[in-house]
């Protein structure tokens, strides 16, 4: 009998860490000779699937952040139409062997197609913990009001703590979909961690009867060619990433403020304009492309990830440091696996 491998993704373009492991995931497979279908819910596709082996399924819907309110509150919890085009799919592989490996879910697909594989015996399923929606209603174990890591333990509890960052009927609406999504996975023991954070985080959190396999995400290292940086010679302080609270960009800029040095900031985010103004003296890309990035990181003296959650695997830190950056790493996210504290950076603690 065929094997077949099904990668589910919200988007079938790469929009971060988590979109682009699982594309290249699928595409890796499928060069070595998989039959691999990758499912996604937002498009448009983008080129390296286009020109891969994969057999591409998209429901061309939009993100709940550019659905109105109403779509939002259905097809944010159950996604009819992403439901039966999924159950399309896995039916046409008939009784064959297939494997779902499940990247991301929450922006657009929702966890309502996964009930029907509960019931298909020919079917394994995995997740891999790029955050943490299978445990956390906000997906960062972030209390986004209080500015600090959540320690609550208890669906309860957790429903009377208002923590999301825009309102406590927001916090009711996520809620309700964790609750939701918790009865459409309760199936699915198979889950992939990605650092040694990850693990003992999500395992804080369940019941001890999973089963968990570490692999760790591939990163794009810099060119030989590329490695130039002669850090002592340079005076920024360099931040990538996403402008937002939890990544702690707000420390970054208020640091070198204080210290009277000079910044990049790479990225885009809901804090870009209010940073933007509030530090005119820090020099503000916006997102920038890879090849439009390597200049500033020529520039740089250091790399500073000032992370405030729980962060999986930083993907920048690895990546900064193939360039020749020492990095300078929050000890609330699992930077610290990757710095050494010596030649290569340095951890400094968050008293979150």
């Amino acid at each position: 009998m065929s094997r077949h491998v099904v990668i589910v993704n919200d988007y079938g373009f790469i929009n971060g860490g988590a979109g682009k492991i699982a594309i290249f995931t699928a595409i890796g497979l499928a060069e070595r000779g998989e039959d691999v279908s990758f499912f996604c819910a937002v498009g448009p596709i983008c080129h390296e699937l286009k020109n891969s082996k994969v057999n591409v399924v998209c429901t061309n819907q939009q993100d709940i952040n550019h659905k109105s309110r109403w779509k939002v509150l259905t097809e944010g919890i159950n996604n009819k139409t992403a439901t039966k085009a999924f159950e399309e799919l896995i039916d046409s592989f008939g009784d064959e062997e297939v494997i779902v490996h499940i990247h991301s879910w929450i922006k657009a697909i929702s966890s309502s197609p996964f009930r029907i594989l509960r019931k298909r015996n020919n079917v394994k399923v995995v997740v891999t913990l790029h955050d943490y929606f299978t445990v956390c209603p906000n997906g960062g174990l972030y209390d986004y009001k209080h500015k600090h890591i959540c320690h609550i333990k208890g669906d309860l509890k957790c429903l009377f703590c208002n923590c999301d960052k825009r309102n406590y009927a927001q916090k009711l609406f996520r809620f309700y979909r964790y609750r939701r999504q918790k009865r459409d996975m309760r199936f699915i023991r198979n889950f992939i961690y990605i650092s040694e954070l990850n693990k003992k985080v999500f395992l804080e959190k369940r019941d001890g009867k999973d089963n968990l396999f570490y692999v760790r995400n591939f990163v794009e290292t810099a060119k030989e060619e590329e490695r130039v940086v002669h850090p002592e010679k340079n005076d920024h302080f360099l931040y990538v990433g996403r402008v937002s609270e939890e990544k702690g960009v707000d420390l970054f800029c208020e640091a070198v403020r204080k210290t009277k040095t000079k910044a990049f900031v790479i990225g885009d985010g809901p804090m870009l304009a209010e940073l933007r103004e509030k530090y005119p003296e820090i020099e503000f890309t916006g997102w920038l492309s890879r090849s439009e990035m390597i200049p500033y990181i020529h520039k740089s003296k250091a790399f500073v990830f000032p992370s405030k959650w729980y962060e999986g695997s930083p993907l920048t830190v690895v990546e900064m440091m193939s360039f020749g950056l020492p990095c300078i790493v929050s000890d609330a996210s699992s930077a610290t696996e990757i710095v050494d504290g010596g030649c290569s950076g340095v951890v400094f603690g968050l008293d979150l």
